[in-house]
């Protein structure tokens, strides 16, 4: 049910809207161990052992580390003066480390490839593809197949635009 309304979310966006974009994020393994120690630290700090914690748990804290990182790339692509809407979601890669889709909607001023990988991910490996309908639905498979993936999204994300949404806001 949590996949099947994302999709119709991300669907009515991708209507809404002249280009999605799909993107996905990897860390990489050497950038893994910098943000499994932030995380270690954070859940340290709030009183809560590492090791006691479950698989599902730390996958979750160790996303809240990266979900900072992916917040300052947004900031960047807007700061260079695009306007986006955005849904993320979060999987645990087959390694275990935080994998992310996002599908990124323009609005007003095309985005291009180059501003995209412009906008600077240091911490492992980007795609990024225009994306079609099917997309909004490979995004959300991932809600379906673990309770510990995470979503996050836009303010009003999936709420049919009430303005005129030819330029940044």
């Amino acid at each position: 049910m949590r996949s099947t309304l994302w999709i119709g979310r991300a669907m009515g966006e991708m209507r809404h809207c002249e280009r999605t974009w799909l993107c996905t994020f990897t860390l990489a393994a050497d950038h893994h161990y910098a943000f499994l120690a932030k995380a270690i630290d954070r859940q340290r700090k709030k009183g809560v052992v590492w090791e006691q914690m479950t698989i599902a748990e730390q996958l979750v804290a160790r996303h809240e580390v990266v979900q900072t990182e992916l917040t300052k790339w947004f900031k960047r692509l807007r700061k260079a003066g695009h306007s986006f809407r955005y849904l993320l979601v979060m999987e645990a890669h087959k390694s275990g480390l935080p994998h992310y889709h996002v599908l990124l909607h323009e609005i007003g001023e095309p985005i291009r490839y180059a501003d995209l990988e412009k906008a600077g991910w240091a911490y492992g490996f980007t795609h990024f593809k225009l994306a079609d309908l099917r997309s909004a639905y490979y995004v959300a498979k991932y809600l379906s197949k673990s309770t510990a993936a995470r979503v996050r999204a836009s303010v009003g994300y999936g709420n049919p635009p009430s303005r005129d949404m030819s330029g940044p806001k």
